[in-house]
């Protein structure tokens, strides 16, 4: 992963800037963000895509360059990562295949546990 990038999606997530949602990158109506939503609102920022736009039938899910639930291909390519739901190294989720971002997110994994696994995986 890009280490400039590394370090802005780090520093965003333990911002405080961000509430943290679950089931899509953001919700239009909580204004809540997955850990790998934030990583689409710094594409945004830095102009890799354009902003999101509502799902078209609720407007609640934020459709960042198509994608609701993971990450689309430019800010994967962007930020230098190898796929859409990164996973990292962490205890395996009662539940849930793997550790993905996704899953460590929707699983009750704090935006400050997720900074941790990125920095020391990814």
């Amino acid at each position: 992963m890009d280490k400039k990038i590394k370090a802005r999606w780090v520093k965003a997530l333990r911002s405080g800037k961000y509430k943290q949602g679950v089931g899509m990158l953001a919700n239009a109506r909580e204004k809540t963000y997955c850990c790998l939503g934030v990583l689409c609102d710094l594409a945004v920022k830095s102009k890799v895509i354009d902003p999101p736009e509502g799902d078209g039938v609720s407007n609640i899910s934020l459709v960042f360059a198509g994608e609701e639930s993971e990450l689309p291909t430019l800010v994967v390519e962007w930020a230098g990562l190898e796929e859409n739901n990164p996973t990292v190294k962490a205890r395996p989720i009662p539940g849930h295949t793997g550790t993905s971002l996704v899953a460590l997110n929707d699983s009750g994994r704090t935006f400050g546990q997720i900074a941790n696994y990125i920095e020391k995986s990814l």
